[in-house]
């Protein structure tokens, strides 16, 4: 579990992994696309983001805080 802080008009630029990737937005704002599907996730939406799958995000005028929960964990979480 990670937990990641954007702040306004932060971009997360559109990238793959071989995770799946489970989230929920705990405060603020997120605009989100997963392929060519995108959505505005408010505080207490979810998403699922399949293994290999371009996705990217970001802010616009208020911060996120976003849960992540990458299966398998990633290596570089692991200490």
């Amino acid at each position: 579990l990670s937990l990641i802080k954007l702040q306004p008009y932060t971009e997360v630029p559109t990238h793959r992994h071989p995770h799946e990737q489970v989230g929920i937005v705990l405060e603020g704002e997120v605009l989100l696309w997963i392929g060519s599907e995108k959505r505005l996730l408010k505080s207490g939406d979810c998403f699922i983001i399949p293994s290999n799958i371009d996705h990217g995000a970001c802010t616009k005028a208020s911060y996120s805080l976003i849960a992540d929960i990458f299966s398998p964990i990633r290596e570089e979480f692991i200490y």
